[in-house]
């Protein structure tokens, strides 16, 4: 999780179990462009200019969906 970037807080123990999931900072940007239905778009390759190693979260979640849809 270090490496991730992410910002991890607990506040008591908590066994591996119990952890329901875990959101890296691009996840946000996935889910909002899943949410506003923009899959085809990123597809068509409107975002790509976000690929230039400037929008690490950005690219991320468009190349998630690249590879996965």
């Amino acid at each position: 999780m270090a490496a991730s970037g992410a910002n991890v807080a607990f506040r008591d123990s908590i066994r591996p179990e119990e952890i329901i999931a875990v959101h890296e900072p691009w996840h946000h940007t996935y889910n909002y462009l899943k949410k506003n239905n923009m899959f085809a778009r990123v597809l068509e390759g409107e975002f790509d200019y976000l690929l230039d190693g400037r929008h690490e979260d950005e690219a991320n979640a468009i190349q998630y969906i690249k590879a996965n849809s």
